[in-house]
């Protein structure tokens, strides 16, 4: 609607220029007198001027209509991949995380630093005073054992110094709700809910829940 406006008052207002020859016309400045020949800028000044419903209901229509486009390709995006908005902002949150955590395990490797090996244990000597340790104060003395769970576990380097271990993170997840575009569109247009073996599944039940109910009377 947005669009076919923007065309309609368009062709109002060209029309006005072309017969009226504005683009050539000369224009006088109504509190002096003085002369101005004709430029684009000119022209829009003076159909604001002589025609601001158009011209403003023109302006208002147009931006509109890109802010609506805008939003339509941006819903169509997201259909196409599977995802509702909320998604989309939780897996933008994902991949930036992806990209980061990837480069810094990347810069670690390079650089020889610690990275985290998943499934592993690493081991933790605290001194016999309670001393506090990589993964904290043991109170007794012994060899303690961390399981290396978390991201950013801490280990000791070549220094003996307690260092954060970068962690891998591994190929980015992949979406399991997106099952191509074809499929994705038919999820809004013919949600499964509606579909036959949904509805017959649905007829089952309720009839299951209905015999059950007629037993216990």
């Amino acid at each position: 609607m947005c669009a076919y406006g923007t065309i309609i008052l368009v062709r109002c207002l060209y029309d006005e220029i072309v017969e009226m020859d504005l683009l050539n016309a000369t224009f006088y400045i109504a509190g002096t007198g003085e002369a101005v020949s004709a430029s684009k800028i000119v022209v829009f000044q003076y159909l604001m001027a002589r025609h601001f419903a158009l011209a403003g209901t023109l302006l208002l229509m147009s931006v509109m209509g890109l802010v609506l486009a805008a939003f339509l390709s941006f819903h169509l995006y997201i259909t196409a991949k599977g995802m509702t908005t909320n998604e989309w902002y939780k897996w933008r949150q994902v991949s930036l995380w992806h990209r980061n955590a990837k480069k810094e395990y990347d810069a670690a490797v390079k650089e020889g630093r610690p990275f985290k090996v998943f499934e592993t244990t690493i081991q933790v000597v605290d001194t016999t005073d309670g001393d506090v340790g990589c993964t904290g104060p043991s109170g007794d003395g012994d060899v303690g054992k961390a399981e290396n769970r978390g991201e950013g576990a801490a280990v000791k380097d070549g220094n003996n110094q307690c260092v954060q271990a970068v962690a891998n993170p591994g190929p980015f997840p992949t979406n399991i709700y997106n099952r191509g575009i074809r499929e994705n569109f038919m999820e809004v247009i013919f949600p499964r809910s509606l579909r036959q073996d949904a509805l017959e599944r649905w007829k089952k039940a309720y009839m299951e829940v209905t015999v059950k109910a007629v037993k216990m009377e």
